[in-house]
């Protein structure tokens, strides 16, 4: 199951949003070393804010399977601000372009099951974006991702710029091809996903996060 929403109306979905943000701690900062803000059991930049929107996925048992966050570039972007460097013409400044980041799935999964939440991930963010109006993702990733893992689940994608060493490793700016009902069909039938993932209709001002299946049935808010 997919649980979509805004940083806005993240009280709406506060497990989904404390599970997101202590995956992004256990992947990033204790499995990657990253030196960003975080606690105990969480893990949270200034991209953070409102205009951003997340995406979580459980497993059927209700396991927490992995997340990513989605900044509209219209709203600015870490690619922008942190590694312009990277990008040869302008950065894409845009809402009908989407910065994918903080993309993380559980290591603790199976192959399979890493697999599943992979492929959920990125055909349900790809129909998520499309009804909120973006039609590319950008993504600033490892080289060695692009080659080994997107183009294998049928994401055609463009480079932006150079590739350029970071840390030792090789990074590039990339995006992806426009979004069409057809391309996410085709990523979908790749990925060996039976039907649509997103299957409700979503207002551009719904305040509810969607799941799977439609508007998700939320907890109160706590003064």
């Amino acid at each position: 199951m997919l649980i979509c929403y805004s940083h806005r109306y993240r009280h709406l979905a506060a497990a989904a949003h404390k599970d997101q943000s202590r995956l992004r701690k256990e992947v990033f900062v204790d499995g990657m070393g990253w030196g960003v803000p975080h606690g105990s059991d969480w893990e949270q930049d200034e991209y953070d804010r409102d205009g951003v929107h997340y995406i979580v996925q459980y497993l059927a048992d209700g396991r927490l399977g992995g997340c990513c966050r989605m900044i509209p570039t219209g709203h600015g972007s870490m690619v922008e601000d942190l590694w312009p460097q990277w990008v040869e013409t302008k950065v894409p400044k845009t809402d009908e372009v989407w910065e994918l980041s903080r993309f993380a799935v559980d290591p603790s999964l199976t192959i399979e099951e890493q697999s599943l939440v992979f492929s959920e991930l990125n055909v349900g963010g790809m129909e998520y974006n499309r009804r909120r109006g973006a039609r590319h993702i950008m993504i600033f990733t490892e080289l060695a991702l692009v080659q080994a893992g997107l183009n294998g689940y049928g994401v055609k994608l463009k480079k932006l710029g150079p590739v350029l060493s970071m840390d030792g490793k090789d990074y590039v700016v990339v995006l992806t091809e426009d979004m069409t009902p057809a391309m996410i069909e085709t990523n979908r039938k790749l990925a060996g996903l039976d039907s649509i993932l997103i299957t409700e209709p979503m207002a551009m001002d719904a305040h509810r996060p969607y799941g799977s299946s439609g508007p998700i049935e939320t907890e109160r808010r706590v003064a």
